[in-house]
């Protein structure tokens, strides 16, 4: 029963093993074909994309927030200790500027400059 058992797990090494040599390269060529195909060709895609990362940053912080801070307000069940909080706010905080990083990275149209007059 033992012996069995070290042959299948022999086999099952030995299939591991091709697929991680083939399925690399396999998963490398797809990766590159599909940086090709998700690269934005317009900027306007970028800004959208850096605004959806930022929404999604300042949604986990609010969703963080409520259950860490209102959550135990509406039910008495629900016990955070002061670990949670402090952990929690420098988690919400941490959110926070990350979505103010994201939407610094935002370009700026480019404004026409006003001619100096006399």
């Amino acid at each position: 029963m033992v012996m069995r058992l070290r042959r299948r797990l022999s086999r099952l090494r030995d299939h591991l093993f091709t697929f991680g040599q083939r399925g690399g390269r396999l998963i490398g060529r797809g990766l590159a074909l599909a940086s090709g195909v998700f690269r934005p060709d317009h900027p306007k895609v970028t800004e959208e994309r850096l605004k959806l990362g930022a929404n999604g940053c300042q949604t986990a912080a609010l969703t963080l927030a409520v259950a860490v801070f209102v959550t135990p307000q509406l039910n008495a069940a629900f016990v955070v200790t002061p670990a949670w909080i402090i952990s929690s706010g420098i988690g919400v905080m941490l959110l926070i500027v990350a979505a103010h990083a994201l939407l610094g990275y935002i370009p700026n149209p480019q404004t026409p400059q006003k001619e100096d007059r006399p």
